[in-house]
């Protein structure tokens, strides 16, 4: 089958390869010609290779009389900065580098054209090569080191504006690469184009007219992908000199233009992709298989495409006009040739009805009518024939069953809301009459009896310490806040509690205490030894509020008694002051020490100080009452002494006690026949002061474990 949307005829090709063929050059009449180009040159060390074709007459050589013509100069004009490509010594062709050069033996001065190239390699062992025709001519070294300078290169004429060519010159390259000789002949004799491999400048000099008025024409253009073109200066521009005129005759440069003609039907696709539904000719610009710009001009011509649609019923089947036979509905497309040679397409839409017997099993409420107008009230089997659409027969069998409605009754209770199966919504009790449609598509009527119980919500309020278990015991909170908890009620209905609580939270701080008495705690406890101790209150919110008690209780309780002629106090290593009781109790001057020995009969007292703790004894007599006092301590003891399990106190009268240690902190305390449990003491010495109506009495108490 033909392509239904593209037929192609491509009719003629017709192929220029010569479309460019001018073939120009510049004459330099050896005066003061020259073009100045913006090519920057070739810098430094790098490798090079310059070539031209040339035609003279003119003397170069030094030693006949004549002087040197320059084909191109670059760099800057400096030993060793500048690269002069030349003729000079022999008429022969050569390289200068400022301070040294290099000569070719072949001389170019016989008036007809010449390809001339200078090879410069810094790698190779003879890195400079000169080429005459494409053969080499001779390849060596020279004195002074390549280092061209930055500039630009300019032809016809040397860098410092002397030694101007005479004669013509054309084909000017510059390639950024040490070229080869075989590379060199490949491509001397023609034209070539700007996508050629390292080709830095190229200048064809194919501008103007030749021999002719091109006064306007003063730019050499760049042929390279550079746009590095020259300017021509002190040129006539007129006449057979210092003007354009007919340069070397080599291959042009191969350009090529194509015009195709073309016949398609319905649309065709260019060689540069374009699209194109319309006849009409179309331009494009290719590159060529050497590069070079190719320039397409395609002639289309379109021709008609034809697409028609047609629709077709048939019972059965049905064969189309090529003969295939088709049995189901379908699209299909047939192809045939049109007037103009190009496709014409059908598409059939094609309906295929059967001839049918069909059954059904059908259930209606009341009555059925068939589709060809039949009706029927009971149920039954019955036959009902019709034609199709398309005209083709079709018979039915039908199982008939006819239903009549259905009541029913429902009773059923609900909390707070009820949804029937009706999707009807009902909030109070009562009886109701829905109607709804039964699985045959007849009417139910349905009675309901309903109960509806009410739920219920309340809301407590209540405040808790660090946490709160609710009702059901299923939730337990910790934090402040309002919380709703779901429960049954008596009747299953939803219960809802609604919690405000707040949590409070326990404390705890701490607090030191230094007292010179036995000390009531906060809670109200009665502290007569220093210690930690825990007290337990109640804080405003109702918690706990627990305080961690540092106490440190000073017990400064001097008794004073005579030994011998001196008054003593009982209590060691504390600051001391004695008191004259007969002067309102004031200080006795220097009476600081522990004892005391007044100088006359009296009363007296000492004050003690204990961690910022004072206290006073009790007045004495002296001496008048010491014997009095020394009967009364013979008349208190400890039994036994050493002790260490328990200790006793023999005493003839009633008596209080405080037991202390040697620092003076006090460990128990009692009074009169009690006996006193030293058994959680460690060994050492203890004191054991006696409090008795008239006098207090301090005794050492050795504990001894293990010794009794």
């Amino acid at each position: 089958m033909k392509n239904a949307f593209f037929f192609l005829v491509i009719v003629f090709i017709s192929l220029n390869v010569n479309a460019q063929s001018v073939q120009n050059a510049l004459h330099f009449d050896g005066s003061n010609d020259y073009v100045q180009t913006t090519f920057p040159t070739i810098t430094g060390n790098s490798p090079r290779t310059v070539e031209a074709w040339i035609k003279t007459t003119s003397n170069s050589n030094p030693s006949a009389g004549g002087v040197q013509h320059i084909i191109t100069d670059m760099g800057n004009f400096v030993t060793g900065g500048r690269f002069t490509f030349n003729v000079l010594w022999s008429n022969a062709i050569r390289l200068e580098v400022g301070g040294s050069g290099l000569s070719g033996t072949i001389a170019v001065n016989d008036g007809n054209w010449h390809h001339v190239a200078c090879v410069y390699n810094p790698t190779a062992t003879n890195k400079i090569s000169l080429y005459v025709d494409g053969m080499l001519d001779t390849t060596g070294n020279i004195t002074t080191p390549v280092n061209t300078s930055t500039g630009t290169m300019r032809i016809g004429r040397r860098l410092d504006n002397a030694r101007q060519w005479e004669g013509d010159i054309d084909e000017v390259r510059v390639w950024n690469f040490a070229k080869t000789a075989t590379q060199i002949a490949a491509i001397k004799d023609e034209e070539i184009c700007s996508s050629q491999t390292g080709l830095a400048a190229y200048y064809r000099c194919n501008e103007g007219t030749a021999n002719g008025s091109n006064s306007n024409v003063t730019t050499l253009i760049d042929n390279s992908s550079g746009t590095n073109n020259g300017t021509l200066t002190n040129f006539g521009l007129s006449g057979s000199s210092s003007n354009w005129v007919t340069g070397v005759n080599i291959t042009p440069a191969p350009n090529s233009d194509t015009i195709l003609n073309v016949e398609a039907c319905g649309s065709y696709s260019t060689p540069g992709g374009t699209f194109v539904t319309n006849s009409g000719a179309y331009t494009e610009s290719l590159t060529n298989h050497l590069g070079c710009d190719s320039i397409l001009t395609i002639n289309v011509n379109i021709k008609r495409l034809s697409f028609l649609r047609d629709t077709i019923q048939a019972c059965d089947s049905f064969r189309s006009t090529q003969g295939t036979l088709y049995n189901s509905t379908r699209i299909y497309s047939e192809t045939f040739t049109n007037q103009v040679g190009c496709d014409s397409i059908v598409q059939i839409f094609l309906t295929i009805g059967n001839s049918t017997l069909d059954t059904q099993n059908i259930v209606e409420c009341y009555s059925y009518t068939s589709p060809s107008g039949k009706t029927w009230n009971t149920s039954g089997t019955y036959t009902d024939a019709m034609n199709s659409v398309i005209g083709c027969d079709s018979v039915v069998v039908i199982n008939l069953t006819i239903m009549d409605s259905v009541n029913t009754t429902i009773s059923d209770t609900a909390c707070a809301m009820y949804t029937s199966t009706a999707n009807n919504r009902y909030f109070n009790s009562g009886s109701y009459r829905e109607i709804l449609m039964n699985a045959a598509g007849c009417d139910s009527i349905v009675t309901l009896h309903l109960l509806i119980h009410a739920a219920t919500d309340s809301t407590i309020i209540t405040n808790a310490c660090d946490s709160f278990t609710s009702e059901s015991g299923n939730s337990l909170w910790f934090t402040s806040g309002r919380y709703t908890e779901q429960l049954l009620n008596s009747n299953s209905c939803d219960s809802t509690i609604t919690y405000v609580l707040t949590v409070d939270s326990a404390t705890s701080s701490s607090l030191t205490y230094d007292v010179c008495e036995p000390f009531t705690s906060p809670g109200g406890m009665l502290l007569y030894t220093s210690g930690i101790y825990t007290d337990v209150l109640v804080n405003s919110a109702g918690c706990d509020s627990t305080l961690i008690l540092n106490v440190t209780i000073t017990e400064n309780n001097p008794i004073v008694s005579k030994n011998g002629a001196n008054l003593e106090v009982d209590i060691p290593e504390l600051s001391y002051q004695w008191l004259d009781c007969n002067d309102a109790n004031s200080p006795i001057a220097d009476a600081t020490m522990d004892m005391y020995r007044p100088s006359a009969s009296g009363d007296y007292a000492v004050e003690t100080t204990e961690n910022s703790c004072r206290d006073t004894s009790e007045c004495i007599n002296y001496p008048r009452t010491a014997y009095t006092a020394h009967l009364r301590q013979t008349l208190i003891a400890l039994a036994p002494n050493p002790a260490n399990n328990s200790v006793r106190i023999n005493s003839l009268i009633d008596y209080n006690y405080i037991l202390f240690n040697h620092l003076g902190q006090s460990l128990s305390y009692g009074n009169t026949s009690e006996v006193i449990n030293v058994i959680h003491l460690q060994n050492g010495i203890y004191y054991i002061k006696v409090i008795t109506e008239d006098t207090i009495v301090t005794l050492p108490l050795i504990i001894e474990h293990g010794q009794y």
